[in-house]
This record gives C-alpha cells, structure tokens and sequence, in this order.
C-alpha cells in the first residue's frame, strides 16, 4: 500500500535579526529573542504550531543531523532552555 502525504514546514521570523554577530554567539538572552512561528502541515492541515527560539532550535537540529548514520536515523527531541518541566 502507498500511501502519500505532503508536509509543509512554514517559518515567520519575528523580531530584527540584522543585530546578532559572530561576537554575539554565546550571548544567550539575545540568541533566545530571535523566534518565529514554526508550523508544520501534513496534506495541508495544521499539524504543529509554536512559537520557538528559532536560533536554539536550529542548533538542536543541526546537532540532531550530524548525529545521523547513513542506514539510521535518530529520533529528534527539542528541549528549549526557557521550558523546565519536560516529560520523558
């Protein structure tokens, strides 16, 4: 059985971007101000929305990317350091 399916991710960055630099990198409260809306559609229906320090969680992915196999591909978890209470 086939089954097909379309997923749309859509991002809205909020907020200036233009005033984080390199000498920036590790200043936490300035890197946590650039959010954005993250949706994700599946066949066009709203599946996920949040808005997400979008700076953090690129980094989570990236680190979640490196991490893969060629032949397996590791759960992604996403844990925001503005959020403390996490179920496992």
């Amino acid at each position: 059985m086939n089954v097909k399916a379309t997923i749309d991710f859509e991002m809205k960055i909020e907020g200036e971007t233009d005033y984080i630099s390199n000498k920036d990198k590790r200043n936490v409260s300035l890197i946590l101000g650039v959010e954005a809306i993250f949706k994700i559609k599946i066949n066009e229906a709203l599946y996920f929305e949040e808005e997400l320090a979008i700076l953090e969680f690129y980094k989570s992915l990236y680190e979640w990317k490196v991490r893969i196999k060629e032949n397996e591909v590791l759960p992604f978890h996403y844990y925001s350091v503005e959020y403390d209470n996490y179920e496992e």
